[in-house]
């Protein structure tokens, strides 16, 4: 009975993660299509701005605040580590998973790395999944010569 209370709450808690989850990545949804709404109706904005002259001059100020956010973007760690990986460069994936590799090292760095991380991750997977509960099941039950218990 107690091991099945114990299931129980495991379940209900991995539920509620997963629709807590799920409604935070919905309200990121829609934030990001209301920004690009709101990015829209700027550009209209700017656009009947640039047929006043008096639009120009703050089309300007619009355009040296952008690079100054740019500028500021690159000046930070997340800014800094992405130049250095070459985040601006598309990468080919099947190059990087595909069944030739051949085109691996002509792949953008943070491309490579996200592939090893992906590698790492599925040898980690299949040995907690398949190997070290293999390994505990053969020492719990004394089937490994030279084990002791």
């Amino acid at each position: 009975m107690h091991s099945i209370l114990r299931t129980a709450v495991a379940g209900a808690a991995a539920l509620s993660l997963t629709f807590g989850a799920m409604s935070v990545a919905q309200a990121n949804e829609d934030s990001d299509q209301a920004s690009q709404t709101q990015t829209q109706t700027q550009s209209d904005s700017n656009s009947s701005k640039d047929n006043n002259p008096l639009g120009s001059l703050s089309s300007k100020k619009d355009n040296d605040s952008e690079r100054s956010e740019a500028s500021s973007k690159l000046d930070s760690l997340s800014g800094k580590i992405g130049s250095k990986l070459d985040a601006q460069d598309p990468a080919d994936g099947t190059a990087l998973f595909g069944s030739s590799t051949a085109d691996f090292n002509e792949q953008p760095k943070w491309a490579k790395a996200m592939a090893i991380t992906t590698y790492v991750g599925v040898i980690g997977s299949f040995l907690g999944l398949v190997v070290f509960p293999a390994y505990n099941f053969l020492v719990a039950n004394n089937m490994l010569p030279g084990m002791p218990r």
